[in-house]
């Protein structure tokens, strides 16, 4: 299952990139499909505040925990799950997608 958002959100921060500074802020993390730690993941995101969030092994279930913030924060969201939804990654991203394929087999 794939799905891509474009949301728009006039209350997100300014990306470091218009605002003149030259570093993006990207934070990395492998989300082990057992996770059942979701309120401490949702907290460490939102105390990171990365431009670029990429999360493995990321779930339906993390999603249920974390959408509603990821989807206030980053207008680009990518989000692929496989495996009746229990592997699959997520990109979120206040910076464009200029093109990223939404469909296909991993």
């Amino acid at each position: 299952m794939s799905e891509f958002y474009g949301l728009i959100n006039e209350n997100l921060p300014t990306p470091l990139y218009e605002r003149g500074e030259s570093t993006v802020k990207v934070y990395y993390a492998n989300m082990y499909i057992h996770n059942e730690q979701l309120d401490e993941v949702l907290s460490l995101v939102k105390v990171e505040d990365p431009d670029i969030l990429i999360l493995v092994e990321f779930s339906n279930d993390a999603y249920a925990v974390l959408g509603d913030h990821l989807e206030q924060a980053y207008p680009w969201i990518n989000r692929r799950v496989w495996n009746d939804g229990f592997d699959g990654t997520l990109i979120a991203s206040r910076l464009p997608f200029d093109s990223l394929p939404t469909t296909g087999s991993r």
